[in-house]
């Protein structure tokens, strides 16, 4: 992918993740707060992107790293399955939805077998409401596009992470501020 800039603009205020601008950079941070909104340590989160193709997953990646989000790969839904069967699990599973020996349908399938809760976010290179239901219908925690922006992808992953935190048991909830100006993320 070429090198330029992405403009990252919010029009929502969430509690907890911190935007620092920089020289044309930007460094987003998640802090995790447990039910009393006490402050807690960040736990190691990881992410399981599943693709075969590296530009489609870019920007994604960027995202997911600025979050201290760790980033594992897969290219296969045979090599997701391998992950997903090994400890520590995680907790994301973002998904392309053709893969070279199947589709989101089958990742999802892997998934719902993992040795822990996983939530798993389709990735689609075009807005497709048909596509957007079926998954949702068959367990994805959510669907995206590539156009979708950088604040959008922040809130989606703060939510999904919410919610598997809560089903893990492990009483956190992610917080997140994303500040109302625009902002650039150096890609």
């Amino acid at each position: 992918m070429p090198a330029g800039n992405v403009t990252a603009h919010s029009l929502i205020c969430h509690q907890g993740l911190t935007v620092i601008p920089h020289a044309e950079r930007v460094k987003i941070e998640i802090t995790l707060e447990d039910e009393k909104g006490r402050l807690v340590m960040k736990p190691k989160i990881t992410a399981l992107l599943v693709h075969h193709r590296n530009e489609r997953f870019y920007i994604l990646e960027l995202v997911l790293e600025a979050l201290s989000i760790r980033v594992i790969r897969a290219r296969s839904t045979q090599e997701a399955e391998k992950q997903l069967c090994e400890k520590p699990c995680p907790q994301l599973v973002l998904s392309d939805t053709v893969l070279p020996d199947g589709n989101w349908m089958d990742v999802l399938d892997v998934a719902a077998k993992a040795i822990e809760p996983v939530n798993v976010i389709i990735v689609s290179a075009m807005p497709d409401t048909r596509l957007y239901l079926d998954t949702m219908d068959h367990g994805a925690f959510d669907f995206m596009t590539d156009s979708f922006t950088v604040p959008q992808i922040v809130h989606i992953l703060k939510c999904a992470l919410d919610d598997i935190s809560r089903r893990r048991g492990s009483g956190l909830r992610v917080a997140a501020i994303i500040h109302e100006e625009p902002r650039r993320l150096a890609v």
